[in-house]
């Protein structure tokens, strides 16, 4: 899957993704803030680009909208596909972690961009 969503992101398609608060909580890194950069690898972990965080919203599971779910560009890009597939994530996590998974759990909604690599003809400051 990492292969799928990095050429997703790689195209500009996927530009959003969404992890349970608690999940990054736990994992010491806190949820994402804007600015933030992170690395896109594939399934042999090498790197594909660097995405910075623009904006993230935290809300609970049930409150995703139709649009977040679009710009996650996953499936056919639905809120009905979205939450399909999600509650299966999230219901798998929640179990490893001995969690319950929930319509109310709170979810960081991350928007983020692709800056590196730049597309041609991207200039800096």
């Amino acid at each position: 899957m990492a292969d799928e969503l990095g050429q997703l992101v790689l195209a500009g398609i996927k530009c959003a993704t969404a992890g349970s608060v608690w999940s990054y909580e736990s994992s010491g890194k806190g949820v994402p803030k804007p600015g933030d950069l992170s690395v896109v690898t594939d399934a042999n972990d090498i790197p594909l680009c660097i995405i910075e965080t623009v904006q993230v919203d935290v809300m609970p599971f049930s409150a995703v909208s139709e649009e977040f779910a679009a710009t996650e560009g996953e499936g056919d890009g639905s809120l009905d596909y979205w939450r399909k597939v999600h509650v299966d994530f999230f219901t798998r996590e929640c179990e490893s972690s001995g969690r319950r998974f929930s319509q109310d759990m709170l979810l960081a909604c991350e928007r983020f961009r692709v800056v590196y690599p730049r597309e041609a003809g991207t200039r800096t400051a």
